[in-house]
């Protein structure tokens, strides 16, 4: 049975939503599979989804903010109840007790930049959007940090795809600053992820404070998204879905079944539940996280003021560093001969070489932490000695 009642703050939110957000559909919410596996993350004792969560932020209106430092980086958040008394939660709905703020889910694939659902976030209401790290329950008996947040702000949207018709769905943002000590999470750059794999995801359910949300299967493939049986709901749009054994990101919620049911009996609200086989032979939707390759592939890599303006590569940037084992060795030898071209005055055929490595970089399948590092940095690199070669030469002195 699905929900024949639509809470007062849910119409409101929706109404925020469509004005915020051009062009965007309506984004299905989410629900339970077989046993509720949202844990805090003072639940989580694997050190790497605890680091993890350390990557994933609520996405806020500034109206949900107040008491902002001076400069906007550490914020409070305006909260409220879960459980509405003119839409109660029923007494043995979990997490009812908390607050919620905020609408969506993002997860730093750079310092600087942002991945979340495509029906978020759009370049109209960019500047109205911020990011808050450490709404959590991260110490056990806590309740949810919501004073002196760190909170970034949306500078631009550098890529956004919604299409209807494929059901892709994703966008990366670029943040006023880079999120210093926080690890961005590893992005599968290339091919699917196999029926059956195990992964979890990381987000805000109903807007909830973070939760971890594991014991899923990815169940069915399409063209541009996955099924999986993932205990998401709305709010979760835009979180990561990763990979249990790598946890890189091989997905990003989007889309699932109705959250609540309403329970006429007891006259309050219910999370929706279904066999772990699915409502009906259907489940939550996460799109393909290779999608983002393309816009991850031009990150800038920052550079010294004092690096040699003859150099192929910036400076910080080392080539020995990425090793053949996590980087295609073609794509480090094109790189080497480049250099040597450069340095033998053959410009043209050092621009060749690197062309040819940025397209073995935009190729290869990177696998694990290290290897999407360097192949951002190399091909940030490689892109940043092709603008050097095109310069025009300094006119002798």
């Amino acid at each position: 049975m699905t929900d024949s009642r639509v809470p007062h703050r849910l119409v409101i939110a929706s109404v925020v939503m469509l004005a915020r957000i051009a062009g965007a559909t309506a984004v299905e919410p989410k629900i339970i599979y077989g046993d509720d596996d949202r844990q805090e993350v003072a639940d989580i004792t694997d050190p790497g989804v605890r680091m993890a969560s350390n990557a994933v932020a609520l996405i806020v209106d500034h109206a949900n903010l107040t008491g902002c430092s001076p400069d906007g980086t550490r914020c409070t958040l305006l909260t409220e109840p879960y459980d509405h008394p003119l839409d109660p939660l029923c007494p043995d709905e979990p997490f009812r007790d908390q607050s919620t703020a905020g609408f969506c889910t993002g997860f730093l694939v750079a310092p600087d930049l942002m991945a979340t659902a495509g029906h978020c976030i759009a370049a109209e209401t960019c500047a109205a959007t911020a990011f808050v790290f450490g709404f959590a329950i991260r110490d056990a008996n806590a309740v949810a940090t919501t004073v002196d947040l760190e909170t970034f702000h949306c500078t631009n949207v550098t890529a956004r795809v919604l299409d209807p018709v494929t059901g892709a769905d994703f966008a990366v943002v670029r943040l006023d600053r880079p999120a210093e000590g926080r690890s961005p999470l590893a992005v599968r750059t290339s091919g699917t992820v196999a029926v059956d794999t195990l992964v979890l995801a990381l987000g805000y359910p109903s807007t909830l404070p973070l939760k971890v949300v594991a014991g899923a299967r990815v169940r069915a493939l399409d063209s541009t998204f996955f099924e999986v049986d993932l205990d998401t709901y709305g709010g979760n749009s835009g979180s990561p879905v990763i990979a249990a054994d790598s946890l890189d990101v091989v997905g990003i919620v989007v889309r699932g079944n109705a959250d609540f049911v309403f329970d006429q009996g007891a006259e309050c609200r219910r999370s929706n539940r279904c066999d772990q086989d699915g409502c009906a032979g259907s489940f939550e939707q996460a799109t393909y996280a290779h999608l983002l390759g393309p816009s991850l592939a031009t990150i800038p890599v920052p550079t010294d003021d004092h690096c040699s303006p003859d150099a192929v590569l910036p400076c910080g940037v080392d080539v020995a560093a990425c090793r053949g084992d996590v980087l295609p060795p073609r794509f480090l030898r094109r790189v080497r001969r480049a250099r040597l071209a450069l340095v033998r005055g053959m410009p043209a055929r050092a621009g060749a070489f690197l062309e040819r490595a940025a397209m073995t970089v935009r190729l290869a399948g990177i696998q694990g932490r290290l290897g999407y590092v360097c192949a951002l940095r190399l091909a940030a690199a490689v892109q940043e000695s092709e603008s050097r070669l095109s310069r025009p030469s300094p006119p002798p002195v």
